[in-house]
Protein backbone atom coordinates (compact mmCIF):
# COMPACT_ATOMS: atom_id res chain seq x y z
CA UNK A 1 0.00 0.00 0.00
CA UNK A 2 2.81 2.43 0.10
CA UNK A 3 3.86 4.77 -2.61
CA UNK A 4 6.85 3.81 -4.71
CA UNK A 5 9.36 6.21 -4.76
CA UNK A 6 10.80 7.97 -8.20
CA UNK A 7 14.33 8.61 -8.86
CA UNK A 8 14.83 12.45 -7.87
CA UNK A 9 12.43 12.38 -5.33
CA UNK A 10 13.40 13.14 -1.15
CA UNK A 11 12.65 10.78 1.23
CA UNK A 12 12.58 10.51 5.50
CA UNK A 13 14.26 7.89 7.52
CA UNK A 14 12.51 7.19 10.68
CA UNK A 15 14.12 5.77 13.91
CA UNK A 16 12.50 2.96 15.69
CA UNK A 17 10.36 5.55 18.14
CA UNK A 18 8.93 6.72 14.65
CA UNK A 19 11.10 10.29 14.53
CA UNK A 20 12.34 11.68 11.37
CA UNK A 21 16.37 10.79 11.21
CA UNK A 22 17.45 11.25 7.97
CA UNK A 23 16.82 13.03 4.56
CA UNK A 24 17.87 11.34 1.21
CA UNK A 25 17.58 11.49 -2.08
CA UNK A 26 16.60 8.63 -4.26
CA UNK A 27 18.94 8.10 -7.10
CA UNK A 28 17.63 4.74 -9.01
CA UNK A 29 14.44 2.89 -8.19
CA UNK A 30 14.34 -0.62 -9.43
CA UNK A 31 11.34 -3.24 -9.39
CA UNK A 32 12.61 -7.00 -9.90
CA UNK A 33 11.45 -10.25 -9.05
CA UNK A 34 12.89 -11.67 -5.55
CA UNK A 35 15.13 -14.11 -7.61
CA UNK A 36 17.03 -11.28 -9.67
CA UNK A 37 18.05 -9.07 -6.66
CA UNK A 38 21.22 -8.36 -7.57
CA UNK A 39 24.49 -9.51 -5.22
CA UNK A 40 25.40 -5.70 -5.84
CA UNK A 41 22.41 -4.44 -4.43
CA UNK A 42 22.34 -6.96 -1.66
CA UNK A 43 26.20 -5.68 -1.19
CA UNK A 44 25.05 -2.03 -1.27
CA UNK A 45 22.43 -2.77 1.54
CA UNK A 46 25.39 -3.09 4.21
CA UNK A 47 24.11 -6.20 6.00
CA UNK A 48 27.52 -7.99 6.25
CA UNK A 49 26.18 -11.06 3.91
CA UNK A 50 29.25 -12.72 2.48
CA UNK A 51 27.24 -13.85 -0.71
CA UNK A 52 23.90 -13.48 -2.44
CA UNK A 53 22.18 -16.79 -0.85
CA UNK A 54 22.63 -15.52 2.31
CA UNK A 55 20.72 -12.31 1.50
CA UNK A 56 18.09 -14.34 -0.17
CA UNK A 57 18.29 -16.83 2.72
CA UNK A 58 17.46 -13.69 5.07
CA UNK A 59 15.36 -11.69 2.95
CA UNK A 60 12.97 -14.86 2.08
CA UNK A 61 12.44 -15.52 5.58
CA UNK A 62 11.30 -11.75 6.60
CA UNK A 63 9.14 -11.25 3.51
CA UNK A 64 7.32 -14.72 4.27
CA UNK A 65 6.78 -13.46 7.86
CA UNK A 66 5.19 -9.76 6.22
CA UNK A 67 3.69 -11.09 3.59
CA UNK A 68 2.79 -14.59 4.81
CA UNK A 69 1.19 -16.79 1.35
CA UNK A 70 1.27 -13.99 -0.54
CA UNK A 71 5.78 -13.94 -0.56
CA UNK A 72 7.28 -16.15 -3.41
CA UNK A 73 10.25 -16.38 -5.17
CA UNK A 74 8.71 -14.67 -7.99
CA UNK A 75 7.44 -11.37 -6.17
CA UNK A 76 8.47 -8.43 -7.42
CA UNK A 77 10.61 -6.70 -4.85
CA UNK A 78 11.16 -2.82 -5.09
CA UNK A 79 15.01 -1.83 -5.22
CA UNK A 80 16.07 1.51 -3.96
CA UNK A 81 19.14 3.37 -3.83
CA UNK A 82 19.50 6.72 -2.31
CA UNK A 83 22.02 9.45 -1.29
CA UNK A 84 22.19 10.77 2.28
CA UNK A 85 21.42 14.36 2.50
CA UNK A 86 21.14 14.56 6.37
CA UNK A 87 21.34 12.64 9.52
CA UNK A 88 20.89 13.59 12.67
CA UNK A 89 24.04 11.11 13.48
CA UNK A 90 25.61 10.79 10.37
CA UNK A 91 27.07 14.05 8.04
CA UNK A 92 27.23 12.84 4.72
CA UNK A 93 31.12 12.26 3.22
Amino acid sequence: GQKIPVAGSLGVILDWQGNPSCLIRYTAIDIVPFLEVTWDFAHKEGENFQTLEEWRKDHRKIFQEWYRDHFTDTSLIVCEQFELLFSDSITPE
